[in-house]
């Protein structure tokens, strides 16, 4: 495991050009008391990166079309200190980069005047505009998610004769997000 020191992190930060770039962006602070420092800390040389390839690809796709200004808010909550805010910067970011590669991303936040705006971003759906507000589906969304997708695999298990049965929801693999 990488040490917690700045020059270690940064080193391992500095693999992942678009992530070091929204870093740099908010003023660098101290990666180690950010959460993103665990997911730095545990990368080793098995290939296992936590996500950080996938939030890279992201954000290059990203910031192609985008400032760093236009992602402050989800910018500053991947280097917040809490895994929650993390998880809902990963969400909104990773829906972003879906309709974007959909070629339906139309704008981000709405209105674009307010602060922090009260939909993340609106899509083109066949000449209509949409607003939309992604949410993280950690917590009560997965929980309400996992026990709909119970009640139907556990009926089709029934229906087949099959009495032991595990399944898993993956709601942020690449298959999924482009």
């Amino acid at each position: 495991m990488i040490p917690v020191t700045a020059s270690a992190l940064n080193s391992v930060l500095f693999r992942y050009p678009a992530l070091t770039r929204c870093w740099t962006s908010i003023g660098a602070p101290d990666l180690a008391q950010m959460y993103v420092a665990e997911m730095l800390r545990a990368i080793d040389d098995s290939g296992v990166d936590f996500g950080l390839a996938d939030i890279e690809k992201v954000l290059s796709k990203l910031l192609n079309r985008f400032s760093e200004q236009d992602l402050r808010e989800q910018i500053a909550n991947l280097f917040s200190k809490t895994p929650k805010k993390v998880d809902a910067a990963m969400s909104e970011l990773y829906s972003f980069y879906h309709f974007e590669c959909n070629g339906t991303l139309h704008s981000l936040g709405w209105p674009p005047s307010h602060g922090s705006p009260p939909f993340d971003f609106r899509v083109d759906a066949t000449r209509h505009i949409v607003l939309c507000d992604s949410k993280s589906a950690s917590g009560s969304g997965m929980i309400l998610l996992r026990n709909a997708m119970e009640r139907v695999i556990s009926g089709w298990a029934k229906s087949v004769g099959l009495d032991d049965y595990g399944f898993g929801i993956d709601y942020r693999s690449e298959e999924h997000t482009s």
